[in-house]
C-alpha cells in the first residue's frame, strides 16, 4: 500500500476508483455514455466530494486538533511549529472545500432546470 503514503498517488488512485464506479453504474443502469448530462453529474460530484472534504475537515479540528494542541501545554516552540505547518494548510484546505462546496451549490441550483418551481408550494 505504498501508493497511500503520497497524498498526490492517494488522489489519484480516488480518480480512478471513480471513473471505475461511474462506469459500473452506467453499465448497470443501461444508459450510453451520450445520453446523461455529464456537465450537471460532474458538478454534482465535485459538489459532494467538496462538501466530505469540509465536513471532514470540520470535525478534524473540533476532535482532532483542538484536544491534540492542549495537550502541549507550555511548549510554545513545539505547538507553534505544529500550527505553522499542520494547521495553515490544513486552513486552506477547509476554505477552499467550503468556497468550493458553496459555489457548486449555487451553480447547481442555476443549472437546474426548474429547480425552484414548486419550492412555494410544498410548505
Amino acid at each position: 500500500m505504498k501508493f497511500l503514503e503520497s497524498p498526490m498517488q492517494t488522489m489519484g488512485v480516488g480518480f480512478v476508483l471513480t471513473i471505475v464506479l461511474v462506469g459500473i453504474y452506467l453499465g448497470l443502469t443501461g444508459i450510453s455514455a451520450g445520453e446523461g448530462d455529464w456537465g450537471q453529474m460532474i458538478l454534482r460530484w465535485v459538489h459532494f466530494l467538496a462538501g466530505i472534504t469540509w465536513i471532514g475537515l470540520l470535525y478534524y479540528f473540533n476532535v482532532v486538533q483542538v484536544p491534540a494542541f492542549a495537550a502541549y501545554g507550555d511548549e510554545a516552540r513545539a505547538r507553534n511549529v505544529s500550527l505553522n505547518i499542520l494547521a495553515r494548510r490544513a486552513l486552506d484546505w477547509f476554505r477552499w472545500s467550503a468556497l468550493t462546496t458553496l459555489v457548486l451549490g449555487l451553480l447547481i441550483t442555476g443549472a437546474t432546470q426548474d429547480y425552484y418551481s414548486d419550492f412555494f408550494d410544498r410548505a
